[in-house]
């Protein structure tokens, strides 16, 4: 478990740091981001969409780290 620990904490940071490099590169296109055939507009739904995923989202960390410090696993699957 604490290895699962460790490999989902990793998944998460690495989306959550994915994510920030989209927006930022989003935020930059300028005005033609925002159309529906830019490609950025489609990376920026794709890591959004990527982020609501159970494995990798941000309550996913909280769950690790309480048992990466010795907690009893509460959640029913991790």
């Amino acid at each position: 478990l604490e290895e699962r620990a460790r490999a989902r904490a990793t998944a998460v940071w690495v989306v959550d740091r994915a994510a920030a490099v989209i927006e930022a590169a989003y935020r930059a296109g300028g005005p033609e981001a925002l159309y529906s055939d830019c490609s950025l507009q489609r990376r920026l739904r794709d890591i959004h969409a990527l982020q609501q995923h159970f494995l990798v989202r941000q309550d996913t960390m909280a769950t690790a780290g309480s048992l990466l410090a010795g907690n009893e696993l509460a959640a029913p699957v991790f």
